[in-house]
């Protein structure tokens, strides 16, 4: 296991707290701890971890995980009408931007003198903000549209994207609730 990806799974508690708010409550902990608060085993031993990438992996999956639920609340106002297609499409241009940005920045790290799994890392990283901004843009169509066929698409997505969320994070990958 990489370096990054074991500091990943120990930036996040061990909690299932199902869908919805708890997505956000869980993405805010990025202290290492298991269900019973005690810090996780790791196989990297803290005289090797560059702090520089333990900070970004720290990062990164806090703002992964965060994301995705950021888009589910989105699409749930959405949804119960609560907000207007106009400010969805607000919001999510925003999530575009902002995974656009990462990626590019990403990209340059993973370019840099990181070891080849820690890179394979990155490169895992920058896929899931690649499909995050694609289920943005799909809930956006949707917001604009709402056909069947526009609601399927984020649908199919969003399952797609928690499977690799869930695997980044080191968290159970039970799939969404069907709509």
């Amino acid at each position: 296991m990489t370096k990054i990806r074991s500091i990943l799974r120990a930036a996040f508690c061990r909690r299932n707290l199902g869908w919805g708010a708890g997505l956000l409550l869980v993405g805010l902990c990025l202290w290492p701890t298991d269900s019973r608060g005690q810090a996780p085993a790791s196989n990297v031993s803290a005289a090797t971890v560059d702090p520089k990438l333990e900070l970004i992996g720290r990062l990164a999956s806090s703002h992964v995980y965060t994301t995705f639920g950021y888009i589910g609340v989105v699409a749930d106002n959405a949804q119960k009408e609560l907000y207007s297609p106009e400010r969805v499409d607000d919001l999510l241009r925003e999530v575009s931007v902002i995974t656009d940005s990462l990626t590019t920045q990403l990209e340059e790290l993973q370019n840099s003198d990181l070891t080849s799994a820690d890179a394979e890392a990155v490169k895992e990283i920058v896929a899931i903000y690649k499909l995050l901004k694609q289920e943005a843009e799909a809930l956006r169509a949707y917001s604009k549209e709402k056909t069947e066929s526009k609601g399927n698409e984020f649908h199919r997505l969003r399952g797609d994207d928690w499977v690799r969320v869930a695997k980044l994070v080191g968290i159970p990958a039970e799939a969404p609730p069907a709509k």
